[in-house]
């Protein structure tokens, strides 16, 4: 992925681009103002990823631009084109050659990756600040890909991935707003405190299948008390005869409204 003020388009060049943005952007998986995260490596095995808006779709490159990005894509006239421009935060622009996960992926979406999640940390003060919507505990649904969601349990609010029960040291003053274990077996963080990305596991979301059904893998738990994770947090009376749910791992307490009569 190659970037520089030589790449940009022309003034002229861009508003007939930004016209072609409007019409069916194809088969393209973006679209113009959604945020990503590029890989600007120059090494074909390399990663380093970098937040950006998408500010061009299916932008119509030189003969030198196509010959350094190595386009692979053509429009129905044969035309080489190259999938995206991508506005990164820190100012220029960059191309991005292929619409493929290793090379340009969607921010709001979570993962197990923490070279990626630390692109989108938040320094550690951020929480003296910004209150959550979610406990530890909680049941919710989140984003993997677009429009592909899956439900889990938060497990650490104000996460920081962990090696051998130690922070990592690249992470170091920064965290991200959960860590979630999903209900079919993988703890993923997750980026942003936006419906975007997490929601209540009751809220409406896209109709989607699940990534299991999608991979033909790991069939989902068929009820919460199946889950461990679930086991994990539990909804009892303390010493004091209020309810809360519990952490039985750590011992933490938070206030919440007793069972329903129902509840099994």
């Amino acid at each position: 992925m190659e970037s520089g003020a030589s790449d940009e388009p022309s003034p002229k060049r861009q508003k007939r681009e930004q016209e072609d943005n409007s019409e069916e952007d194809g088969a393209f998986r973006f679209s113009v103002g959604d945020r990503v995260l590029c890989n600007i490596s120059r090494r074909s095995s390399g990663y380093v990823w970098k937040l950006g808006t998408v500010a061009q779709v299916k932008f119509k490159p030189s003969q030198e631009q196509a010959r350094r990005n190595k386009v692979v894509y053509e429009d129905d006239d044969g035309v080489p084109i190259i999938p995206y421009l991508v506005k990164l935060e820190e100012g220029s622009t960059v191309a991005a050659p292929e619409d493929e996960d290793e090379c340009v992926r969607l921010a709001a979406r979570c993962c197990a990756d923490t070279r990626i999640m630390r692109q989108l940390a938040v320094p550690e003060d951020t929480r003296k600040v910004t209150s959550l919507r979610f406990f530890e505990g909680d049941r919710v649904a989140v984003q993997l890909d677009v429009g592909i969601w899956e439900e889990g349990v938060v497990i650490e609010a104000w996460a920081v991935p962990e090696r051998n029960n130690r922070p990592l040291k690249t992470w170091a003053g920064l965290i991200v707003p959960y860590a979630v274990r999903l209900d079919i077996g993988q703890t993923v963080l997750v980026p942003f405190d936006t419906d975007e990305v997490i929601r209540r596991e009751s809220a409406a979301r896209p109709s989607q299948k699940s990534i299991a059904e999608q991979l033909g893998g790991t069939e989902r738990n068929s009820g919460k008390k199946a889950s461990e994770t679930s086991k994990r947090f539990g909804v009892c009376q303390n010493s004091a005869g209020d309810w809360v749910r519990r952490d039985t791992h750590s011992g933490f307490e938070r206030p919440c409204a007793p069972p329903s009569p129902d509840s099994p």
